[in-house]
């Protein structure tokens, strides 16, 4: 069963991270700027080394979209649908301080170092929490793309 586990969760991150990478290069190319959003004056980390932030979200959704399979996989019809629904929202919402905190050590390796590493990163917690989901919201149509991903790639790894 843990085997399971591990086999579903790696399926998810994969098929999460090259999806999403993958999207995020087309939508580059063809709009010739970054499909990531980004607030006023904000460095752009996530968008320099946007493989890792998408890395930190296809490494959630797998973990979480693996229990959701163990647990509720077995689900049918409209509560099936609403619990892939939360899902994909507590990946955003677990996703974003953890984005957060490797944001604020990007911007440590950017020559903004404080005398208390530790509260810097904790800061990129709290800020990834009030404001990482809100980037993730606003990241049209790269939003939409790992959401039609994440309930495809859900609903048919849970099919018995």
């Amino acid at each position: 069963m843990r085997n399971l586990f591990l086999t579903n969760s790696s399926i998810l991150f994969a098929v999460g991270f090259v999806s999403l990478v993958a999207s995020y290069r087309t939508l580059e190319s063809l709009w010739h700027i970054a499909p990531i959003a980004s607030f006023y004056r904000m460095p752009q980390y996530h968008i320099s080394f946007f493989w890792q932030y998408i890395a930190i979200i296809a490494s959630v959704f797998g973990i979480l979209g693996a229990a959701w399979i163990k647990y509720y996989g077995h689900s049918r019809g409209c509560q099936r649908w609403l619990s892939i629904a939360l899902i994909i929202i507590a990946t955003v919402l677990c996703s974003s301080p953890i984005g957060g905190m490797l944001w604020h050590f990007h911007d440590m390796q950017a020559s903004f170092v404080p005398e208390n590493h530790i509260s810097k990163l904790s800061d990129g917690l709290f800020e990834g929490l009030s404001s990482g989901w809100l980037l993730v919201i606003i990241s049209f149509p790269l939003n939409v793309i790992g959401v039609i991903v994440a309930y495809i790639s859900l609903h048919f790894l849970s099919i018995k």
